[in-house]
Parts: C-alpha cells; structure tokens; sequence
C-alpha cells in the first residue's frame, strides 16, 4: 500500500495573518509557521477575552441588554412613530 499524506488544513486566513501583522501579534518572517501564527490567534483571543470583547471560548461580542423601551416586542403602537 502507498503512504497516506494528511495536509493541514489552513490555519488562518491571509486577511486574518495580515491583520496579526499589522496588529503586531505576528512578525512578517513568521507568517507562513502554522504553529506561529496559531500562538498569536491564541494571544489575540486571550487579549480579547481579557478586556472583555469577547466571553470564555467564544469569538462572538457579549450580547447586548436590549431596553425595554427600545424593545420593538414590547413597544406599544402609539410608541412606535
């Protein structure tokens, strides 16, 4: 039997790595070391996380407190104008 070869699958996006670059997570001679660039996603996420954009384990923004007087589902009729 032949030897089986698994690629790796890409670990970002050349958009994201450029923004890693600009952003100063990732040096420009690093930006084709996959294990490179997943450490400065990592450092990314955790800088996130810190200053709270993002929760534990999730990219997505905090959700938002939605104000009852702002909720169009509890705006009366006469309130919506």
């Amino acid at each position: 039997m032949g030897t089986v070869i698994q690629f790796r699958r890409p670990v970002a996006s050349p958009e994201v790595i450029a923004k890693l670059v600009e952003l100063g997570y990732l040096r420009p001679i690093k930006r084709h070391k996959a294990d490179v660039v997943e450490n400065a996603v990592e450092r990314l996420r955790q800088d996130l996380h810190r200053d709270g954009v993002i929760s534990a384990g999730d990219l997505s923004p905090p959700a938002a407190k939605a104000s009852p007087e702002r909720d169009p589902a509890r705006m009366s009729p006469s309130d919506v104008n």
